[in-house]
């Protein structure tokens, strides 16, 4: 009799986590498991955070270089860097915690609207920078770390949305998050085009505020937030069908899961680390790479770098759209997906480089003897500061645009919606905040250390050398699928790949490891 019941147990238990896992297989047509939905008014919810948290971010891009040297002249690149570096600290900080909290009290909601409150203050510190009278740039650090909570609200966004929705309509729950996210990079740029609009100074606010090209992204952050508070606080339910304990591991109905790969889970950080690295360090160094390289003026460069990112983002979309609506995740290989998609970040940094057989040199200057262009700005190399000027050859205009719009718009959007989807699958059915804070995280650590490593590479050695590290990462983080590719896979199956290597193994051993 015991024996039966402990049978029984078992298998209700295998049971629980092979339904979760059922569709495990994006070709699998199997069905779905029953009386279970997933919650897509939630999803919604969810999405419209994520864009408007991705836009606020996109919008400050391409102004905080030009802003910064207007509020302090001396300032420079290696500073900027550290001051692109600081919106990433709030996500390391908070990510896990937040993660951590969210594991703890079962909802998602409490820790976004703390986090929502930090993104708020960050705003209204950085419209009020321009009238303190000293350290403006430190207010200004301060003000990039607190707005940098949002990386913690993402982490939320993506581990809701997977505990709110089945296994078959992960793929699809997953490119509403990285779609809207893409939109928000997308949106926030164009307006960031539409602020330049109002060229600085601008205008007077309230008799000492100004409002112009560089300080409308903060009057817009501090107007996307409170909306996405109220949003948060009354639209957003908690609903997570997916977790398969919703009580402590005291509880009776508690359920052992196997454990997960943890190998795969750290390619899954890594290549979270390496997309934010590249990414982050390029856009970092977007503005005065553009005006050193292709003698842009300030404005035409926040111009030019707001086209870029909308391009791009539009590419993005463009494959979220059909992800969504025509399930494209049904008719693709997650795996081999993320590595076509880390083959074209290489491309990208291959056909851009700066070869010394290129037929032009970058236009050159010195602070003895400085050569303006029509807008009264500073153009070229300054051979004073940079060593390297001298036998930089400058790439193609367009070629680099093009180029840089095509390979981010469409590997990322194909990487991110294939890695987090199998993300999902490698943990299970188990409350995932905790672990999407910590890949958040992974790729907060690359968007601080990121910028101020590479702005500091950029200051001495110039775009070849920060060209050759940025590849070399990308090939290492693709070696790592291409090793380890048959690991990339779901709970289930990776469990059943154990079980063929140890062949005394039985269910019960399985389900009966400790977490």
């Amino acid at each position: 009799m015991y024996k039966k019941v402990c049978h029984q147990d078992i298998q209700s238990k295998m049971t629980v986590i092979e339904k979760e896992e059922l569709l495990e297989d994006n070709n699998t047509n199997s069905p779905s498991i029953e009386n279970v939905k997933t919650d897509w008014s939630s999803i919604y919810v969810v999405s419209i955070i994520t864009f408007l948290t991705a836009q606020q971010f996109s919008s400050y891009i391409s102004s905080i270089w030009p802003y910064l040297q207007i509020l302090e002249s001396d300032v420079n690149e290696k500073f900027y860097g550290t001051v692109a570096a600081s919106y990433a600290v709030g996500g390391i900080i908070f990510g896990p915690l937040f993660g951590y909290y969210s594991n703890k009290i079962h909802q998602v909601k409490v820790p976004l609207l703390i986090g929502l409150s930090g993104m708020f203050l960050g705003h209204l510190l950085y419209v009020f920078i321009e009238v303190i009278p000293f350290y403006q740039r430190y207010f200004l650090i301060l003000s990039r770390l607190l707005a940098g909570l949002a990386n913690s609200n993402l982490s939320l966004c993506k581990s809701y949305a997977t505990s709110a929705s089945t296994v078959e309509d992960r793929s699809r729950v997953v490119a509403w998050i990285s779609g809207s996210l893409a939109l928000g990079i997308t949106v926030g740029p164009a307006m960031n085009g539409i602020f330049t609009l109002i060229k600085y100074p601008g205008y007077q606010f309230i008799g000492f505020l100004s409002v112009n090209m560089y300080t409308l992204p903060g009057y817009f952050g501090i107007l996307t937030t409170l909306v996405m508070m109220v949003v948060s606080y009354f639209l957003l339910k908690e609903n997570h069908i997916s977790v398969t304990n919703k009580v402590s591991k005291k509880h009776e109905d508690y359920i052992k899961i196997p454990n997960f790969d943890k190998v795969a889970v750290a390619i899954v950080n890594t290549t979270r680390f390496t997309q934010m690295f590249v990414l982050t360090t390029i856009d970092g160094i977007s503005s005065f790479f553009a005006m050193m390289m292709f003698d842009l003026p300030k404005i035409e460069t926040v111009r030019v770098i707001s086209s870029t990112q909308v391009s791009l983002g539009v590419l993005s979309v463009i494959i979220h759209f059909f992800f969504i609506f025509f399930d494209l995740g049904r008719f693709i290989q997650f795996r081999k997906t993320v590595i076509c998609s880390l083959m074209l970040l290489i491309a990208f940094h291959v056909v851009t480089y700066s070869y010394p057989v290129l037929p032009r040199n970058v236009t050159l200057y010195n602070s003895s003897h400085i050569t303006f262009n029509v807008s009264g700005d500073k153009i070229g190399c300054d051979v004073d500061k940079f060593e390297w000027c001298s036998d930089l050859k400058a790439t193609n205009f367009w070629l680099y645009f093009t180029a840089y719009a095509f390979a981010i718009g469409v590997a990322f959007p194909l990487g991110n919606i294939c890695m987090n989807t199998i993300f999902s699958k490698i943990l299970g059915p188990r409350n995932q905040s905790f672990h999407n804070a910590i890949v958040q995280s992974s790729g907060a650590v690359a968007q601080c250390a990121g910028p101020i490593l590479m702005s500091r590479v950029y200051y001495a050695f110039g775009p070849r050398v920060f060209w050759f590290i940025q590849t070399a990462l990308v090939s290492f983080t693709l070696s790592l699928w291409c090793i380890f590719h048959k690991r990339m896979v779901g709970l289930i199956q990776h469990n059943k790949l154990v079980k063929e290597d140890e062949t005394t193994a039985t269910p019960s051993d399985l389900l009966n490891k400790p977490e």
